[in-house]
């Protein structure tokens, strides 16, 4: 028997990538080096669920400005905003999770629903966060973007699940009624959440983001979601024209691009690069807004994360440190307020490994490298400031 792969919304074959329009005439979207054109059928496999809607019609010639005038994005908002998009088609992934912050009013929910619209439109938009990893993975079998609304706090348990959805992972269970059979869900997908607080405060999910923090809009400038739909319809078409130029172009230049650092996500990274020609950005504008954007979300992290916040003030009086983890803990315990040490975060020594692992990321973004050094007499917690 020959296995083939089922792909749902977006495919890849022979070095092209193929876009279920979800219309009742089956058209496929194919996506060359050369361009893009709609077919009737496709050398891949889709399937449909039932909450599936269609894609806006492409059409050429779209223009960034219509799209910017729909959002009230800063510019390097907007950059990482549409380089998520353009992301959610390269379909091997991997896919940063795209993280909208702000108050209320801030146009969280409308953009949430608008990018869904332009990747992968269902009846359910947006959706409530489940609670269980296997309940997120049964979604993503069924869908080829998620997006949550109105989250206010993601456990540690979830957390780790977007993480794995993000990069690659899956669920092994025991089949129901058998004991010696397994099946696994596995998937690689992107991820949209929103919220009005942070709600990525544990560092390896922040590592896998894009996050913006929305602005407020004021009064006058306030537009009502009949009036900013209408004004989408007006453009979508052109706009999904231009998001499959870049598709194009990033298929074209892929294999061009070196990075000259390789930043967390760096085949996402790459893939956006390839893509900027078609958008009209200069050589390394995605790059910039990507790693402003990361260096925030790491400082933001040492506000939220005690055992980081407590290494970064540990390392501003020395410039290396090296204990075993009992003895680590008490240095560190003597960097933050007896508040912050009173509550359940409070790790045991055989765990600090694995939460410094989470992150180490984070620490290098603040010029602080760990080791973790085994010799026959002990076992060392290494940290050494850049």
């Amino acid at each position: 028997m020959i296995w083939k792969e089922i792909f749902i919304r977006v495919a890849h074959d022979e070095g092209k990538v193929y876009v279920d329009s979800g219309n009742e005439a089956f058209d496929v979207i194919e996506v060359s080096k050369t361009g893009w054109q709609i077919v009737k059928g496709a050398p891949v496999k889709f399937i449909r669920s039932k909450t599936m809607r269609s894609l806006p019609s492409p059409q050429p010639r779209g223009e960034l400005d219509e799209l910017k005038k729909i959002f009230q994005f800063k510019e390097d908002q907007f950059i990482l905003w549409l380089a998520f998009v353009i992301g959610c088609f390269n379909p091997r992934g991997p896919y940063p999770l795209l993280v909208l912050n702000g108050a209320q009013g801030a146009g969280k929910t409308i953009v949430s629903e608008i990018t869904k619209s332009v990747i992968d439109p269902g009846y359910a938009t947006l959706r409530t966060l489940p609670e269980s990893e296997e309940d997120l993975l049964v979604m993503a079998q069924k869908n080829w973007l998620l997006a949550f609304d109105n989250i206010s706090k993601i456990s540690e348990h979830m957390s780790d699940a977007l993480c794995k959805l993000s990069t690659g992972g899956g669920l092994s269970r025991r089949q129901l009624y058998t004991n010696d059979e397994e099946s696994v869900l596995k998937a690689i997908k992107p991820v949209i959440l929103n919220g009005i607080e942070n709600i990525t405060k544990r560092y390896d999910l922040a590592d896998r983001s894009i996050v913006l923090t929305l602005p407020m809009i004021m009064s006058e400038n306030r537009r009502t979601k009949e009036e900013i739909w209408r004004d989408f319809e007006k453009i979508k078409g052109p706009i999904m024209g231009l998001i499959y130029d870049a598709v194009s172009m990033a298929l074209k230049n892929y294999n061009m691009i070196h990075l000259p650092q390789k930043p967390r996500m760096a085949d996402f990274a790459k893939w956006i690069t390839a893509a900027e020609p078609a958008l009209g950005f200069d050589h390394g504008t995605f790059l910039t807004a990507f790693n402003n954007n990361r260096r925030l979300v790491a400082e933001e992290a040492s506000e939220y994360d005690w055992l980081l916040s407590a290494v970064i003030e540990m390392m501003k009086k020395h410039d290396c440190v090296s204990a075993p983890a009992s003895e680590m803990l008490k240095l560190l315990r003597k960097t933050i307020s007896a508040q912050e040490i009173l509550g359940d975060e409070w790790i045991s020594a055989y765990k600090l490994k694995s939460a410094i692992t989470r992150i180490e990321g984070a620490l290098l973004e603040n010029k602080i490298q760990y080791e973790y050094i085994r010799t026959r007499d002990a076992r060392l917690h290494t940290f050494t400031k850049l």
